[in-house]
C-alpha cells in the first residue's frame, strides 16, 4: 500500500527588499531536488507547490516594501482585487485548489526582518507553535523566543 503523501505551500519574495527569502527559498529547491535521501524522503511523502516570488513588479522596480501600486501585499490576502494585486489574487485561488487536493500540513510565507536575527516563524493559531518549537531543538540557528 503507498502511504498518501502531504502538501506543503511555499511562497517567498511578497516585500521585495527581503531578499533573504528569495536565498533561503533557492536553498530550499536546491535540496529538495538533491539526491540527499533526506531530500528524497520529503519528496515521497509530500507534494510541495511553491511560489517563488509573490510581488514581481516591486522587485523588478526596485521598491523596498511595496507593489508597484504602492501597496504592501502582504494585507491583500483577504480581500484582493485580481487587478490591483493579480499575484496575490492568483496564488489565492491556486492555494485554494490545492487545499481541496491534498492535506495540507503546512504553509510556508519566506520573509526577511529588518532587525531579528536567526530563523524564525510567526503562525496565525496556537497550534502553529509546535513546528517551529520542534526546530528550535533541532537547530542552534532557530530561535523560538523570536516566534
Amino acid at each position: 500500500m503507498i502511504k498518501e503523501r502531504k502538501g506543503v505551500f511555499i511562497s517567498s519574495w511578497i516585500h521585495p527588499g527581503e531578499t533573504g527569502a528569495s536565498w533561503i527559498l533557492l536553498g530550499l529547491i536546491k535540496f529538495l531536488l538533491s539526491d540527499n535521501k533526506d531530500a528524497e524522503a520529503l519528496r515521497n511523502n509530500f507534494v510541495f507547490k511553491i511560489v517563488p516570488m509573490l510581488n514581481i513588479d516591486g522587485v523588478i522596480h526596485g521598491n523596498y516594501w511595496t507593489s508597484l501600486s504602492g501597496a504592501d501585499l502582504n494585507w491583500w490576502w483577504k480581500h484582493n482585487n485580481p487587478d490591483l494585486y493579480p499575484t496575490i489574487y492568483h496564488s489565492k485561488q491556486f492555494c485554494k485548489k490545492f487545499y481541496l487536493e491534498w492535506d495540507i500540513v503546512l504553509h510556508v510565507d519566506l520573509h526577511g526582518h529588518s532587525w531579528k536575527r536567526d530563523c524564525f516563524m510567526y503562525g496565525n493559531t496556537p497550534e502553529a507553535s509546535l513546528f517551529p518549537f520542534i526546530l528550535s531543538k533541532l537547530y542552534s540557528s532557530f530561535n523560538f523566543n523570536y516566534c
